[in-house]
């Protein structure tokens, strides 16, 4: 287990965990009924099985905060000069609630202590409260992938430099 670092002013205890069979079970119903991912038409069960891949360079972590699953962080640890995030999504129960930063906040300091050069993470054009909260956090546009996962929308992929 991880624990986060807290929150400027305190918050609520929170910590990483391997994501288990279970937590793949629970969460993914959940994040199949928000956009990006129902835009997507990923299912329960795509998502299960997403969440349920083992893949040593792609470590995939539940979110805990007040003993609940509050969300998910999926990494690839080796991309581009830098870790890339591949999945963070929280729970609507802990949108807005700061957690999503603690854990952008982990995810940099362990990419620091790996020596990377950057941080990559990518979002959906019409996402604009995810472009809105990278961006907040000091991440920067760097290309736009048009058509990428569906036809008529963009991926946004930006990049912070550490």
């Amino acid at each position: 287990m991880i624990t986060l670092p807290s929150a400027p002013g305190g918050g609520p205890a929170a910590s990483l965990a391997a994501m288990t069979a279970e937590d793949a079970i629970a969460l993914a119903p959940l994040f199949a009924t928000m956009d990006p991912w129902q835009r997507y038409g990923m299912t329960a069960g795509s998502l299960t099985a997403y969440f349920s891949e083992a893949d040593a360079n792609a470590p995939r972590y539940v979110v805990t905060c007040n003993n609940e699953r509050a969300g998910v962080i999926v990494m690839h640890w080796h991309w581009l000069g830098g870790p890339y995030v591949q999945f963070l999504g929280m729970v609507p129960d802990y949108q807005k609630a700061g957690l999503g930063g603690r854990v952008l906040h982990w995810f940099e300091t362990e990419a620091r202590t790996r020596a990377a050069r950057n941080i990559w993470i990518a979002a959906s054009d019409f996402n604009a409260p995810a472009l809105a909260f990278y961006m907040s956090r000091g991440f920067k546009r760097v290309a736009v992938l048009d058509d990428l996962l569906r036809d008529g929308i963009a991926e946004i992929l930006l990049r912070k430099r550490l």
